[in-house]
């Protein structure tokens, strides 16, 4: 199964090299992936250009996390990030 023209083009591939002194985690989409591709991902997917399985598989996620993440994507597609935004400062020093 080869990949969508769109994806290979802007070298989607699963990049599984690991960096010096980090632990990789392949489940984490968030580690493995950038904004900007995943934005690419989910614009190919609303375009009808790559379906919904392939996606699953690339990011390794169930099929409610990515319609969690393509209704955000859809309210707002400029300002739409996968990274982790903590709500609470962590350890603060009073």
């Amino acid at each position: 199964m080869g990949y969508p023209k769109t994806v290979k083009r802007y070298n989607l591939e699963l990049n599984l090299k690991k960096k010096r002194g980090s632990k990789l985690c392949l489940h984490n989409y968030t580690k493995i992936y950038t904004d900007g591709q995943v934005k690419l991902l989910l614009k190919s997917y609303i375009d009808k250009e790559i379906k919904i399985g392939y996606i699953l598989e690339m990011l390794r996620i169930k099929r409610s996390k990515f319609l969690e993440l393509l209704t955000r994507h859809r309210k707002d597609p400029n300002n739409f990030s996968i990274q982790y935004s903590r709500k609470t400062i962590n350890l603060k020093i009073n």
